[in-house]
């Protein structure tokens, strides 16, 4: 990957302008035949990843869920100065190509999510930076790192995640109405077991985390009406 210049956001024209991608994939997409609203729950990984754009940075985001909305990457609302793709195997070509699409437009995108995770190697081949594991540490570091102009090529969430005070998912910039199940929350992360068809312990670690008692009600109290 070529060096990459530092950010200049001298001006509110010049906003860092980020947007972060949930593709669609075989199973998961938003025409819902006769249903008008997506049959699950409202995800939370795009409204973290929101959450935690360090807000020294006066970043405006967009999010597009391809489980409501198809992704243009020529449409005006898609401009950006950064992509961030959340991607499961499932959606994995999908995401391939939505990032082959903004890179040709000279926009540096990100990989992350479950496949990257397992796979960094290949998803470094379409992708200026990867984020393997978690990423409530590594993204705002890569953020902070982008706009300094040494955003490296790969982030790896390190041992021991902690889940305490960590901000609550920006609900409000998804459409809420589009979802059958709006106010979702996390109580607990990973899982304790093995089991050979699960993904979770081969993505993640074998452990199980714990949100608080009173941030996980509280995170569903801060949900938009709908």
């Amino acid at each position: 990957m070529a060096a990459q210049a530092p950010y200049s956001s001298s001006s509110d024209s010049k906003r860092l302008r980020i947007l972060l991608l949930s593709p669609r994939g075989p199973l998961y997409r938003h025409r819902t035949g006769i249903w008008k609203k997506s049959l699950r729950y409202a995800p939370l990984t795009l409204t973290t990843l929101a959450a935690l754009v360090p807000p020294e940075l006066n970043a405006g985001v967009t999010l597009v869920d391809e489980g409501i909305a198809d992704v243009d990457p020529q449409a005006p609302n898609a401009d950006a100065d950064l992509v961030g793709i959340s991607a499961i195997t499932g959606t994995a070509p999908r995401s391939y190509e939505l990032a082959a699409a903004f890179r040709r437009r000279g926009v540096p995108v990100v990989l992350g999510g479950v496949h990257p995770t397992l796979l960094p190697d290949e998803a470094a081949r379409h992708a200026d930076s990867v984020v393997v594991g978690y990423a409530e540490q590594t993204w705002p570091q890569l953020l902070r790192d982008f706009v300094a102009g040494r955003m490296e090529a790969r982030y790896v969430q390190e041992p021991g995640l902690s889940l305490a005070n960590l901000p609550f998912p920006r609900r409000e910039l998804l459409p809420s109405s589009n979802f059958a199940t709006v106010h979702t929350i996390e109580a607990t992360r990973g899982c304790i077991h093995r089991c050979e068809f699960c993904v979770v312990s081969s993505a993640w670690d074998a452990h199980c985390k714990s949100r608080s008692p009173t941030s996980s009600p509280r995170s569903a109290t801060c949900a938009p009406a709908v």
